[in-house]
């Protein structure tokens, strides 16, 4: 194969309420604890009522019953999902805390199983892993909206059984409308689309400035103005569906966009995130986890000067862009309730995937890490006698995932089925100490992220009780005493006292995945070329690259006889490699600014996706060489593909 290179010229301790502070001060192990306080909470946590303590009083939600409840009348069903949820931050929504929380059961260990948005919300629809959705990225070739093509979802589990489903936000990433058709399982809505808005910003990304489209098939383009703010245009349509809602029952999902970067704010708003500062930190925030695999190349990265800043402004920004999904969520009660529909209704509030907020030195999803597969989930049953009726207000220590969302809510509608969604679990709201599961599979296949210094390889893994493990692409591993270690400071997978464990989780793994992750690695030595001389470097790989739309990645590193000063090109931002190599490029296509010693091509720019094997025998490398002072190599070119392949 022929390549050439052109140079052109948990948790979390975090205060949702306090005034600005950062420490650095060493925090002691033995003394803290897993916890999900934030400093939002309505009442202390110590007042919070365990299962099995005495019911409260009945309020007047459960006494004003105007639907008679029991095994022939199915509940009405209402999911709110939100996007990129830190699991924590639901305490600062005391809509949510007091009106359904108070109502329910609070859901402490609750997970997705793939902490990327498009995988994990077909893993809510389906209930299934990525292997038997098929969606593996959030685009094309390996994912997206096109990727997705369900037998057996629980939207159209529910249709079939008389249910009018409604879905009013985000349906899926990369969703067009012309391309895809109708939302999969649903009667009505209005979702996020993906067809370019002449006024789109950035700064503004699915907040104002988007496109629609509604269940009669057209494009509805939103300006800037507050009436045009999604959060509350989702709010408001989810609102007329249950206003509009006759005899038969219904499911509804109201998916806002929020805190979904870049949590752009209503007016209303714009001066809250000032509100939600914190002064106090969870032991992991800004530390990289001892013998850990990736995240030891963050080690030597800038953190308290640039990393940290940006860290609790993106945290006080998505917790105020919170406030306004809190709002509408007290609309769709209050429109409940006053059509009499409440008390024969379950509802269900969760987000698609966690978020890190400095974990690790994390600002993201994607990671295998607690803060980036953890996620908020409450259920209440506001039916007088519901499953969760005699236990109100109760926080649940279960091990539950999104999968298990879906069979729960097929079940409440009497259409739960174990052949068609084999990998999930009812959850028995009526029996808190009845398990779900005492483990789960965690993956995730987008590979590199220009959010952060250095991005994330791929992963595949599992997650027990007691242990976390998890495998990358170049064969690092990494196990966490969850038990022990629960924000995952020391890497325990040389630990001879875990051997037998380390066998054991990685056989499961092994039979786990149908489909595996791997990396190739060719190593080159191409003397006396120079970047900058006016001559592209050609070499020769050996072998052949893998099949094209099966590539998660591309690295390449390179040696050269002198520190290169390298600047910004097309949307390239070089900065220092790691020990043993001057230039490393994660290269993305289409160009954009990136933050990163490793360039790589990722699929989900569906770039790959639109070219075939003989395309790759061009790769251009564009960096600002002064042609009077070339770049020489004075040692290897590496090249690094990560892949996915089935044996």
């Amino acid at each position: 194969m022929h390549w050439s290179i052109f140079v052109v010229a948990g948790i979390l301790l975090a205060a949702c309420s306090s005034a600005v502070g950062l420490t650095d001060g060493a925090v002691d192990l033995a003394e803290a604890e897993f916890t999900s306080n934030t400093g939002c909470e309505q009442e202390p946590a110590d007042q919070a009522r365990s299962v099995g303590s005495p019911e409260p009083e009945p309020t007047s939600i459960e006494t004003a019953s105007s639907v008679p409840a029991g095994d022939d009348v199915p509940p009405n069903i209402v999911l709110i999902m939100t996007d990129d949820q830190n699991w924590q931050s639901i305490n600062c929504m005391p809509i949510v805390t007091e009106r359904i929380s108070g109502q329910g059961l609070t859901f402490e260990n609750a997970f997705v199983t793939s902490p990327n948005c498009c995988p994990a919300r077909a893993g809510f629809f389906t209930g299934d892993y990525v292997a038997d959705h098929g969606v593996f990225t959030n685009a094309l070739p390996q994912g997206g909206a096109a990727a997705y093509s369900p037998s057996g979802s629980f939207p159209e589990i529910l249709g079939a059984q008389g249910y009018t489903t409604g879905l009013f936000g985000k349906y899926l990433t990369s969703y067009r409308s012309e391309a895809h058709g109708a939302p999969i399982g649903f009667d009505r809505y209005l979702v996020l689309d993906d067809a370019s808005h002449p006024d789109r910003r950035p700064e503004t990304l699915s907040y104002f400035n988007w496109a629609g489209t509604p269940d009669d098939g057209s494009t509805i383009l939103y300006g800037d103005s507050d009436e045009d703010y999604s959060t509350d245009v989702f709010g408001e349509a989810a609102r007329d569906f249950i206003a509009e809602a006759g005899d038969a029952p219904f499911f509804l999902q109201y998916s806002p966009f929020a805190p979904h970067r870049p949590a752009t704010l209503p007016a209303r708003h714009v001066d809250l995130a000032e509100s939600f500062q914190r002064t106090e930190f969870p032991p992991n925030y800004g530390v990289v986890p001892q013998d850990a695999g990736w995240t030891n190349e963050l080690r030597d990265r800038t953190w308290t000067n640039t990393r940290q800043p940006e860290v609790e402004s993106v945290r006080s920004q998505q917790i105020a862009s919170l406030q306004s999904v809190d709002e509408n969520v007290g609309i769709l009660l209050d429109e409940l309730e006053a059509n009499g529909q409440l008390d024969n209704t379950v509802v269900i509030f969760t987000s698609d995937n966690g978020f890190a907020w400095g974990e690790h030195r994390w600002l993201h999803k994607l990671c295998a890490y607690e803060a980036c597969i953890r996620v908020p989930l409450v259920i209440a049953d506001f039916r007088p006698d519901g499953a969760t009726s005699q236990t109100r207000g109760s926080v649940d220590s279960r091990i539950v995932t999104n999968l298990d969302v879906a069979a729960t809510i097929a079940d409440l509608a009497g259409s739960f089925d174990a052949q068609v969604m084999p990998a999930a679990t009812p959850i028995d709201l009526g029996e808190p100490t009845s398990p779900v599961r005492s483990q789960f599979l965690i993956e995730n296949y987008t590979a590199g992220n220009g959010a952060q210094p250095l991005g994330q390889p791929a992963f595949q893994g599992v997650r027990t009780e007691t242990h976390k493990y998890v495998r990358y692409p170049d064969g690092q591993e990494e196990l966490f005493l969850l038990q022990t270690d629960p924000f995952e400071l020391v890497n325990e997978i040389a630990n001879p006292d875990e051997t037998n464990t380390v066998e054991e989780l990685r056989q499961t793994v092994d039979d786990s995945f149908p489909t595996k992750l791997r990396r190739e690695t060719w190593v080159l030595d191409p003397s006396d070329i120079c970047l900058g001389d006016g001559d592209p470097i050609e070499a020769d790989f050996p072998g052949d690259l893998p099949p094209v739309n099966n590539i998660l990645s591309m690295e390449l590193r390179i040696q050269t006889d002198r520190e290169p000063d390298l600047e910004v090109r097309q949307g390239f931002d070089l900065v220092s490699p790691r020990a043993g190599w001057n230039i490393e490029a994660e290269i993305a296509l289409p160009p954009r600014v990136i933050e990163s010693t490793v360039f790589k091509l990722p699929a989900a720019t569906g770039f790959i996706g639109q070219l075939d094997a003989d395309n790759f025998d061009n790769i251009q490398i564009e960096a600002e060489v002064e042609p009077s002072s070339p770049l020489c190599l004075s040692g290897a070119l590496e090249l690094n593909v990560d892949y996915l392949f089935t044996e």
